[in-house]
This record gives C-alpha cells, sequence and structure tokens, in this order.
C-alpha cells in the first residue's frame, strides 16, 4: 500500500472509508520499514521507535511561496501553478481560476505545515496526480507553498467577488452587437437608396 497506493472503499475496525492514500514514492526501505512498525506497534497498543529520525519540515518564504502559486515565478519541473485552478489568500477573482476549490483555509484542514507539505510531496487528487506524477515540486517550491497557504487565512482576500473579466467580456460583447446593428442598418439604407 504505501509503494503503490491504494484507491476505493475499505474497512477499517467496522467503518467504510473511501478515499485515495497516493503511492509515497519518495521513501526509502528505511522509511517504509519505519512507517509499517509504527502503524503495526499503533495496533499493539505501542508505537515502534524510528530507526531514523524525521525530516524537519522546511521553513518557507511566504513571498515566494505566493509568487510560485500565482505563477510570476515557474515551477522548477515545469507543472503549472496553483493559480489556474485555485484561488487563496489574496489571491483571487482576476488572479486566480474556479476548477479547483478555494484553498485559504487547506492549512487547517490537513493539519497545518507538516500536513500541507507532506500532501504536496504527492498530491493525491484524481486531478492533481496525473499533473504532478511527471512534474514533482521541489522541497524549496513545497515549503515556499505551504508557508504561504498556512499565511492565507491572515490575508486580505479581493475587495470584491464580481469577476472583472466577465463583465468586461459581457460589455465588449453589447459594443460589438451594436457596432453590427449599426452597420447593418447602414448597409440596409445604402441598399434601399441605390
Amino acid at each position: 500500500m504505501i509503494r503503490e497506493g491504494l484507491s476505493g472503499p475499505i474497512e477499517v475496525n467496522g467503518e467504510t472509508y473511501n478515499n485515495t492514500m497516493p503511492a509515497l514514492t519518495n521513501l526509502s526501505d528505511t522509511e517504509i520499514a519505519d512507517v509499517t512498525a509504527y502503524v503495526t506497534g499503533l495496533a499493539k497498543g505501542g508505537a515502534a521507535k524510528p530507526t531514523t529520525p524525521p525530516k524537519p519540515v522546511e521553513k518557507g518564504n511566504v513571498e515566494e511561496g505566493k509568487a510560485l502559486f500565482e505563477g510570476s515565478t515557474g515551477l522548477a519541473n515545469g507543472g503549472g501553478a496553483c493559480v489556474g485552478c485555485h484561488v487563496a489568500g489574496s489571491v483571487g477573482n482576476l488572479g486566480g481560476g474556479v476548477f479547483g476549490p478555494d484553498l485559504t483555509k487547506v492549512g487547517s484542514r490537513l493539519g497545518g505545515e507538516a500536513g500541507l507539505s507532506a500532501w504536496l510531496v504527492n498530491p493525491p487528487s484524481p486531478t492533481m496526480t496525473p499533473i504532478f506524477a511527471t512534474k514533482a515540486l521541489t522541497p524549496e517550491e513545497i515549503a515556499d507553498l505551504t508557508a504561504f497557504l498556512v499565511d492565507a487565512p491572515k490575508q486580505k482576500a479581493p475587495s470584491s467577488s464580481v469577476d472583472v473579466m466577465s463583465i468586461a467580456a459581457a460589455a465588449g460583447l453589447v459594443v460589438l452587437i451594436a457596432g453590427m446593428a449599426l452597420a447593418f442598418r447602414g448597409c440596409a439604407r445604402t441598399t434601399r437608396t441605390a
């Protein structure tokens, strides 16, 4: 399960879960053995001590994370900017997509920095897995994006929820139709007088 992941319904202690656990391809054999021993120890009433010390979560930079999120700084391995599908914190409306969920509170939903950075190592969502399977985020990018997303609830959200691009497109369409109507009216007069 750790190496290859798991998806679909499973029953644990009489409760059914239906989610996706991504393959954790970045773990060494020793780390997999540690995780297995820890989980087995929990089932027996006491967790085993890991043989390798846990890696500390690298502290990221909020501004660098924002630049990565909005795409003003490209991702090292060529992945798409988060803003293509998401909004978060101060990045919204004209600066954010609508295909994915609002990530402003994702840090608290995933358990803070540790949970969020672990999620970004190998995003398990069905939409993000194929995007980042061959274009993984670097540890520095994960740290910076984590810092930005954990800070997002404190940021000032855009003042309007109205999509300015939609309004501009509608106004442009009205101007185009009015111009076509005037041009057609001019052509109709020319045709009648001839």
